[in-house]
């Protein structure tokens, strides 16, 4: 009762999402819970530590992920010392962060990267850390010492039967805190958990947080990708993250749809549907179609991957201009998988986003485990005109074609085939060169 009265609340005093003025497109950069988690996880790639974050701080903007966007580092859990300090304080671990947490945020900061940190709503974080219940005030006041510009709130060790009050509280700690920073949360009722098809629901977490998780680790819809698809994370909740692998990125991609989690996504309000995998090991193809539909449904491009020793496919992937250019479209409003939540079952998807000049880009996805298979794009399908002229654009090959037929393709097994369509008039068509 007391959460339904929360969330009538919220509507009733803000009428609308949070408007704070932050991430009025999906933010980009990278974390370090996929690669390195916490300490141990991989001792070859070493702790999570100032060196290390210098180190990818430094790689980011060489390589020009930074320019293209990338200029959030995140430090994922396991940056804290194991205990509050004598004044109450959370602080970071002396033995891996030796010059403090405000002098790395110093450092980013002095490389135009914007600097993120976590923290949990519970009485200890994930990972064992301590966590921010009862603490909202005063640690959203540190991080905003430390010059942190974001800030993602995670759900572990929660004694309070009503903890979704606790996002409500960090949201308005760190309004008074006196620096703008962006808030990203993952409350367990947001999760895309259970079935909607049997009734389950997803909390709309718009009007708290700029960003919320959708990460359907609980998604017991229908999926052929669910249940197979994920490694176990150490958390008190047996939540699981994602994975660097083709059901990993497909649960996710299915719980989304399924519980339509595009309804509450806009300007300053994203749905988060994880970090991104690609150069963690999956094949370049499945890399190119995980990229592609993460900027389709304008989630947050987090990278996760150890940006020290990226190949140049990587690299080639994750700074395409033409779908950077979708992802970050200031209309904001996230692709749709043609037929509907409860297509989300088919092995040849076709997702249309609408784009803020009146254009639309579109992706054929071919999740058959086995061969290519042809596509057709219907020109009714986007709301043109049979028979006007329509100019294609392949976004990863970049080639242009101009056609007045709907469009058949053959889609590779795993892949997809990204355009961006522009319908013309007709004396714009009879100058154009078909590339």
């Amino acid at each position: 009762m007391l959460r339904t009265l929360l969330c009538v609340v919220c509507c009733l005093r803000l009428t609308c999402a949070l408007d704070n003025g932050m991430s009025l497109t999906p933010h980009m950069g990278w974390s370090s819970w996929n690669m390195f988690k916490c300490h141990g996880h991989k001792p070859s790639l070493g702790d999570v530590s100032e060196v290390l974050v210098k180190q990818m701080a430094d790689v980011i903007v060489k390589s020009g992920l930074a320019a293209a966007g990338y200029d959030l580092v995140n430090l994922d859990d396991c940056y804290q010392a194991p205990d509050r300090n004598a004044t109450g304080h959370i602080t970071g671990n002396n033995l891996t962060f030796p010059s403090g947490m405000k002098a790395l945020g110093d450092y980013l900061h002095s490389k135009a990267l914007r600097y993120g940190v976590y923290l949990d709503c519970g009485t200890a974080t994930c990972q064992g850390f301590p966590g921010s219940q009862d603490n909202e005030e005063l640690d959203a006041k540190t991080i905003a010492e430390w010059g942190a510009d974001y800030m993602k709130y995670d759900e572990c060790h929660s004694t309070d039967e009503q903890e979704l009050h606790r996002f409500f509280q960090m949201r308005d700690a760190l309004a008074a805190s006196g620096r703008p920073i962006i808030y990203s949360a993952d409350p367990i009722q947001s999760r895309c958990n259970g079935d909607p098809a049997k009734g389950d629901v997803m909390w709309d977490a718009s009007p708290v947080a700029n960003a919320f998780m959708c990460r359907g680790d609980g998604f017991h819809g229908g999926s052929a990708y669910c249940g197979k698809s994920q490694q176990m994370v150490s958390t008190n909740l047996g939540t699981t993250d994602i994975t660097p692998t083709w059901n990993s990125v497909n649960c996710l991609l299915d719980a989304n749809i399924a519980f339509d989690s595009r309804r509450f996504a806009g300007p300053g309000h994203w749905i988060i549907s994880d970090i991104l995998e690609v150069g963690n090991g999956m094949t370049t193809q499945e890399d190119e179609s995980h990229f592609s539909l993460w900027c389709m449904m304008a989630w947050p491009l987090i990278m996760g991957h150890d940006a020290r020793s990226q190949s140049n496919d990587t690299l080639r992937i994750l700074t395409n201009k033409a779908l950077l250019e979708v992802s970050q479209d200031p209309m904001g409003k996230p692709a749709r998988l043609l037929g509907g939540p409860t297509a989300f079952t088919q092995k040849q998807q076709t997702y249309i986003r609408q784009l803020h000049t009146g254009d639309y880009a579109v992706v054929l996805f071919n999740r058959d485990d086995h061969s290519a298979q042809p596509m057709t794009l219907h020109w009714a399908d986007l709301g043109l005109l049979s028979a006007q002229p329509v100019l294609l654009t392949d976004m990863w090959h970049g080639n242009s074609s101009t056609t007045t037929a709907n469009f058949t393709v053959l889609v590779p097994s795993h892949g997809v085939v990204a355009l961006k369509t522009k319908q013309m008039p007709t004396e714009e068509y009879r100058t154009t060169v078909v590339v």
